[in-house]
């Protein structure tokens, strides 16, 4: 084995940064400016967003390479959280995760990367099997698990088989509960990643291979023998034999959207691939990690699991919802699910907009017109945070989206106008941006 440069922090945020690439490389460089919908609220000119989005994370990976100070490794942290703080719609899992590691990985001890690499990984795998333990999830043909397969096979030209269907939804769910079980157990860690590399190489294929890269770097770094950096294999390892292998897979098997892919998408699929393929090799170059001891082991532990349980319990209480639909877990806004025993009848706030009788090209700078579309068609309702910021910006433009409040209706079992109205706030997206107005149609965040 041969010690490689690149330390915890820079590779979780390279992950990012892949993650980053892959946005634009799809939606183009006009989206960089969009700013409509600020996860945050943090409502940054249109120039402003771009510079984040496109110079952030490669300004904190330089940060994190040098990252031999505390000085570097904090403005690595800061350039991280200015990006997220660009991010519009939606902060997806394996960003947050992302984020979360760079800022532990910044601030403890090297000998303790492998530790919270773990932890992390623990947490995300048994709160998503957690979170999809909902009769919508298992039993509807509305489920995520179901839509996705049906969808991916369609593109492949295949229909799947009716008890892949049926047993689809139990074995993801399965799946997620046996790795984050196996690897706190000893000698779990290996079978864990074996299952974990077959899973996420199903997710990356349907068009998630950002989510794969995330999670497989921390693989690699808890099963690197040198705590706090990646190791890559030696040249002659036969664990190579992963990198063009899912080079193949992502190219022949991956898709995103309907028809053939374009030479570019083939392209950034491939490379996509490639990169998996490298973490994969790394995570297998070691068959059974080490982890450190002591008091540090004991609050490593208490303060990851605090984090996931919290998180859990956010869910339950029906403050937060928006990360969870990114596990494609089913649950959604006014859902019925146990897991949503808090949930409130009247909030989240949605709103249905109008779309004006014309729309000026500047308006069209911040707003992708497709969104624009599908919000005030009068299928789906948006959230009143992004509701007020269209407000916003069509009220610069003498115009409006005329907002009516929904509330939920368990009759028509959709979303109807409320009979008070109140004006949308300027809030964060702790919940979809968007929304159908009938519970009958799937959601996938």
């Amino acid at each position: 084995m041969n010690g490689g440069d690149l330390n915890a922090n820079s590779i979780v945020v390279a992950a990012l940064f892949v993650h980053q690439i892959s946005r634009t490389w799809e939606g183009g460089l006009s989206g960089l400016r969009h700013n409509y919908a600020p996860v945050f609220a943090v409502h940054m000119a249109g120039w402003a967003t771009a510079a984040s989005q496109i110079l952030a994370l490669p300004l904190a990976l330089t940060a994190a390479l040098w990252g031999g100070t505390m000085w570097m490794r904090g403005a690595s942290v800061v350039l991280v959280v200015l990006w997220m703080l660009s991010v519009q719609r939606r902060l997806a899992n394996h960003a947050w995760l992302g984020i979360v590691s760079t800022i532990g990985f910044a601030f403890t001890p090297a000998h303790t990367d492998p530790l919270i690499a773990r932890d992390l990984l623990v947490g995300v795998y048994l709160s998503a099997a957690l979170f999809k333990l909902n009769g919508e999830y298992l039993f509807s043909s509305r489920s995520a698990g179901r839509v996705v397969l049906a969808f991916y096979f369609g593109q492949l030209g295949l229909r799947p088989a009716r008890f892949q269907l049926r047993w689809l939804p139990a074995g993801v769910i399965l799946s997620e509960f046996a790795v984050g079980a196996l690897l706190l157990i000893p000698h779990g860690v290996l079978p864990a990643l074996v299952i974990a590399m077959v899973m996420h190489t199903a997710f990356g294929v349907s068009g998630n291979f950002p989510f794969s890269i995330t999670a497989l770097a921390l693989w690699a770094l808890v099963m690197s023998p040198r705590a706090g950096y990646l190791v890559l294999p030696m040249a002659h390892d036969v664990v190579w034999w992963a990198v063009p292998l899912f080079a193949v897979l992502a190219l022949t098997l991956g898709r995103t959207s309907p028809g053939a892919r374009p030479p570019g998408l083939l392209a950034k699929d491939t490379c996509l691939g490639v990169v998996y393929g490298v973490l994969c090799a790394s995570a297998l170059g070691r068959p059974e990690p080490t982890f450190p001891g002591g008091s540090s082991t004991v609050m490593v532990n208490c303060v990851i699991g605090a984090m996931f349980l919290l998180n859990v319990g956010l869910v339950m209480a029906g403050v937060k919802l928006e990360w969870s639909f990114a596990m494609f877990s089913s649950l959604r806004p006014f859902g019925r699910s146990w897991i949503q025993r808090g949930a409130r009848r009247e909030w989240p706030r949605y709103y249905h907009l109008t779309l004006p009788d014309r729309i000026p090209k500047a308006l069209l700078k911040s707003v992708p017109a497709g969104f624009l579309y599908q919000s005030t068609k009068g299928t789906h309702v948006v959230h009143e945070a992004v509701a007020r910021r269209l407000e916003d910006l069509a009220g610069k433009h003498g115009l409006t989206f005329q907002p009516k409040q929904v509330e939920s209706n368990r009759e028509s079992n959709a979303l109807v106008p409320k009979l008070t109205q109140s004006e949308p706030r300027r809030t964060i997206l702790l919940f979809p941006a968007i929304i159908s107005k009938e519970f009958s149609q799937s959601h996938l965040g």
